[in-house]
């Protein structure tokens, strides 16, 4: 078997430089830019010419032209104009410029260059002609709403009537193929990854920044394009386009280029609700500053730059008080020759967080299952500072990267949790009910069927410092299509944390040999110092039908932990009040808990060596593509370990081989992987840690390495300028070896003793298809319809070894339809859900979930605008009967503008009918729980904003 693979490779680049011999031809490309503003003209006439002036080529940089199956554009660099190796003149030509000429000499092309640019073509103005004045005429225009050119989706934002004072959001959400759903844009069913302006990132492609902060009429054009990465132009290769990030550029109007925008808001509402919001941005062609603030009570987490909904019912669970401020600072040079950015941001949150549950656990070795009851609050705040910059610099022959990152975080928690377990459902009259009996006075039958009752009291603290460095750096190799790439990553991280703990725990009279009841007061100190490096160096060796990228990765991550566990209560009267520390230091060390604390270093040195061959079959573009990459890992691990009477010191040296393979073209692409991971050295140690008596871990010597193997398929069929598309996906996956978290449970005291175990059976497969259309010409209305299936065979050991097949079927069916200004989006959502077990006592479950939604933006007379989303969720199928239900939840904002769209006077309403439920009831194959959380309630707010921009002042006023 390896004979022939070495063949393969020892052969394939003799076959790529016969081919290479014959190809005598090579892409020229250069940048034609205004000589003044630097700015990229379009429409420039580039004739090609002999020495002797003889015309050879005429063409418009606007255009794309294609023939022997590739496409050519000389102002393009990523496709370039290919020309016979020979000497020429190249004449650059535009209205209102003086014409300029470059020269291309044979004698200076390398014999393997592929590729040669001519430079920066700068072309001057010349002076302007006399106006002369003429009749007055009527002129009517008919503006063109989009175009296609080439890869890129073009939208006139003039040709989109908008409502005075509209922001971004508003005009993305009228352009043909645009939805946009809870600050996610969708082109055409393909998401966007991020939202430029004026084609760089903002806030970090964050798109929810500007589509609340920009006002729509700053917009000249939108564009919808997959962006090449910024060394795109240095590697010049022909790669699968689906795999560059789908991005908007938004190009702002020249005379807005420079100037600055402003919004502030504040609103307040019912059951003491408060927000308040101010972002401010200053830009000119060169740079770009941003402040902004939040301050609210709403469960809104919404900052620039972080995940999270912009949506009015934030986190689900919980009550947030949170304030945040930062800045972004954007520079960059002529040309986009280099370019800085810096981020800063403070942080704080206040949490408030009560909960509650009721399980049912089906236990496969049990006549009946097993019950229990929780019930938890925790209060606590979070600090966070942080800082990022990087630097870019781009010249023609290189690109260099550098990352830097500091943060700090701190964070207290207080809470206090109780819970039981039962051997029989307790059958309570309300939420709580066993936990109130049992902590008060105990009842008789309850008593008769607890396993164990605990209550825990918590006060934990957490310091932690971070820092990062990347450089990285890609040069091209003069006159070859070769480049280096080299990257440089390091990352440390210093914790310090103490937890506390009033810890008191009661067996039931179910068990035959009652333990004693046990109350422990804690003390743990977990202090962490981590560091990780990592080098990276790849080499680009292109042929012509052959590209050979041999790569070499080495990375060293170092750990140095301990826990303290001490055990204050065994100090007897002397033990200090909670939250408190001996006196003494010598006290405190009689306390330690020597089984349960540990000291342990633990270092990994990884070498990686690799080549990814990829072989171009046929001539024309797309072409088929193979891709062969054989890998080979070398790691040795190092671990020191001292816990109590153990002392380990395991180095384990192996070799991994995993490698990938790949065949397919431009949309379609056929993959397989194999992946392969070693258990963790610490995992194999004989230890056991029962510093929580109802949950004890321990290692398993025995464990074995786990391997997966993995296929995936994708086709694509799209239509950018029909606005269709057409895709279909299919995964299959096996582990053999996969690692569970097996669990033994002990029915007399409810004790669960968890050891990872080696199991097989594991595999999952699954099929997705999706598929859009328009129902008019203009694209109006669009239709889109996704269906997924998906099988798993689980396979986990819960005393033993337990299978679960389960299946689930998804669809969900989306119309958006724009009507002038008023956009709405209906959907309906279905998933089927279907769990089979051979296990003793397993409950076959057959479950359907359906949710109908409805978003309208409407656009009101006199200034006014309505948007409201509405859900209807419905749970049908389950045999308990409590989790089939049925609810609606809807919000809504009313906004009145005045001041040509400035001043935004709005109501706000939030779960308008009480329709969000505060409980949520799950099944799945370990189990059935019901949660209750405190969630933020339904409350009506006053909002009052005001927006504000200024473009510079044109020159003569």
């Amino acid at each position: 078997m390896r004979s022939p693979l070495l063949l393969i490779f020892i052969f394939l680049p003799f076959v790529a430089i016969h081919a290479q011999s014959q190809r005598d031809t090579i892409a020229v490309y250069g940048k034609i830019m205004d000589s003044f503003t630097y700015e990229m003209l379009k429409g420039v006439q580039v004739d090609v010419l002999r020495p002797d002036s003889s015309v050879v080529l005429q063409l418009n940089t606007d255009k794309i032209y294609r023939y022997g199956g590739y496409e050519y554009n000389f102002g393009g660099e990523t496709r370039g104009l290919n020309l016979l190796r020979a000497d020429y003149i190249f004449r650059f030509s535009k209205g209102g410029y003086a014409t300029q000429y470059a020269n291309l000499y044979q004698r200076d092309l390398g014999r393997r260059e592929r590729r040669r640019s001519i430079g920066e073509i700068m072309l001057k103005k010349i002076g302007k002609r006399h106006d002369i004045e003429l009749d007055a005429a009527e002129v009517r225009i008919s503006k063109i709403r989009m175009v296609v050119k080439g890869d890129t989706l073009v939208y006139n934002a003039d040709a989109f009537q908008l409502a005075e004072g509209s922001m971004l959001d508003g005009l993305i959400k009228l352009l043909p193929g645009f939805q946009l759903r809870d600050g996610q844009i969708t082109v055409n069913g393909q998401y966007v990854s991020s939202l430029l302006v004026n084609g760089e990132d903002f806030f970090r492609g964050d798109p929810r920044v500007a589509l609340e902060n920009l006002p729509a009429y700053m917009v000249n054009k939108v564009k919808v394009y997959r962006k090449e990465h910024p060394w795109s132009h240095i590697a010049n290769e022909r790669v699968n386009k689906e795999e560059l990030p789908l991005v908007v550029d938004v190009n702002l109007k020249r005379e807005y280029a420079i100037g600055w925008v402003g919004n502030a808001g504040a609103g307040y509402g019912t059951n003491d609700r408060y927000l308040g919001r101010i972002f401010g941005l200053r830009f000119t062609d060169h740079s770009r500053l941003a402040l902004y603030g939040n301050l609210n009570n709403t469960n809104d987490t919404r900052e620039p730059g972080t995940s999270g909904d912009w949506n009015p019912n934030g986190t689900s669970s919980g009550r947030t008080e949170m304030q945040t401020a930062g800045f972004e600072f954007l520079v960059k040079g002529d040309k986009n020759t280099w370019k800085y950015v810096g981020h800063a941001k403070l942080y704080h949150r206040n949490l408030h967080d009560q909960s509650a549950a009721s399980t049912e656990t089906f236990q496969p070795t049990l006549p009946d299952n097993t019950f229990s009851r929780m019930r938890r609050a925790a209060a606590g705040n979070r600090w966070r500072v942080q800082a990022e910059q990087r630097y870019e610099v781009n010249k023609a022959n290189s690109y260099s990267n550098i990352f830097g990152a500091l943060a700090y975080q701190h964070h207290r928690t207080n809470a206090w949790q109780q819970s039981a377990e039962l051997a029989d459902n307790p059958m309570d009259a309300y939420r709580g009910a066993s936990l109130d009996s049992l902590f008060s006075t105990p009842s008789e039958r309850l008593e008769r069927l607890l396993v164990n009752m605990q209550h825990n009291r918590q006060r934990n603290s957490e310091n932690l410092w971070s820092g990062r460095l990347n450089a990285s750096s890609m040069i091209s190799i003069p006159h070859t299509p070769d480049y280096l790439q080299l990257s440089l990553d390091a990352q440390v991280m210093r914790k310090q944390g103490t937890a506390f703990s009033d810890y008191r725990l009661r067996y039931g009279q179910s068990t035959t040999t009652l333990p004693p009841n046990e109350h422990q007061l804690r003390y743990a100190a977990a202090p962490e110092w981590k560091a990780d490096a990592s080098f990276r160096a790849k080499y680009a060796y292109r042929l012509d039908k052959v590209y050979f990228y041999p790569y070499l990765d080495v990375s060293n991550s170092y750990l140095d932990g301990e826990r303290s566990f001490y055990r204050l209560d065994r100090l007897g009267a002397e033990a200090p009040q909670f939250g408190l520390l001996p006196s003494t230091t010598a006290a405190l060390l009689q306390t330690l808990d020597a089984p349960n604390s540990y000291t342990l270093q633990r270092n990994t040195f990884n070498t990686q060596m690799g080549a990814e061959w990829i072989i171009w079959l046929g001539g024309k573009w797309p072409s088929h593509r193979i891709l062969i990459e054989p890998v080979v890992q070398w790691q040795f691990d190092r671990l020191t370990y001292h816990r109590d009477a153990l002392h380990a010191n395991p180095r384990r040296r192996r070799a991994l081989f995993t490698p990938k393979l790949s065949w397919g073209f431009e949309d379609c692409y056929l993959n397989y992987e194999l992946q392969s991971a070693h258990p963790d050295l610490l995992s194999l140690l004989d230890y056991v840690d029962n510093s929580d008596p109802l949950n004890q871990f321990r290692g398993n010597p025995d464990l074995q390495r786990s391997t997966t193997h993995k296929v995936t398929f994708r086709r694509n069929w799209k239509d950018w300028e029909k606005a269709r598309s057409l895709r279909f996906t299919a995964l299959w996956e096996v582990t053999r070896n996969a690692i569970a978290h097996g669990q033994v449970y002990d029915a007399q005291t409810g004790v669960r003793t968890f050891m990872p175990r080696n199991v097989n059976g594991n595999w999952h497969s699954s099929i997705g298809l999706f598929a859009q259309t328009p129902f008019d010409a203009k694209k109006q209305t669009l239709f889109s319809t996704q269906t997924e299936a998906d099988f798993r065979n689980s396979v986990d050991y819960v005393t033993e070894r337990s299978t679960v097949r389960n299946f689930t079927l998804g669809e969900e069916l989306r119309l958006n339809t724009k009507l002038g200004r008023h956009v709405f989006d209906w959907s309906v959502g279905a998933r089927y859900w279907n769990a089979t077990s051979k296990r003793p006592s397993f409950t076959t479950i057959n479950s359907f979930d359906i949710t109908y939604g409805l978003n309208a933006q409407i656009t009101l007379p006199a200034g006014f605008a309505f948007n409201a989303d509405c859900k209807l969720y419905q749970r049908a199928g389950y045999s308990d009967a409590s989790m089939n239900d049925l609810r609606f939840v809807a919000n809504a904002h009313l906004e009145k503008t005045f001041l040509h769209g400035r001043l935004g006077v709005a109501l706000d309403g939030f779960d308008i009918f009480h329709g969000l439920s505060n409980v949520t009831k799950t099944i799945n194959a370990q189990g059935i729980v019901e949660s209750w959380y405190n969630s933020l309630p339904s409350y009506a707010m006053i909002q009052l904003s005001y927006k504000l921009s200024k473009p510079p002042k044109k020159r003569g006023h």
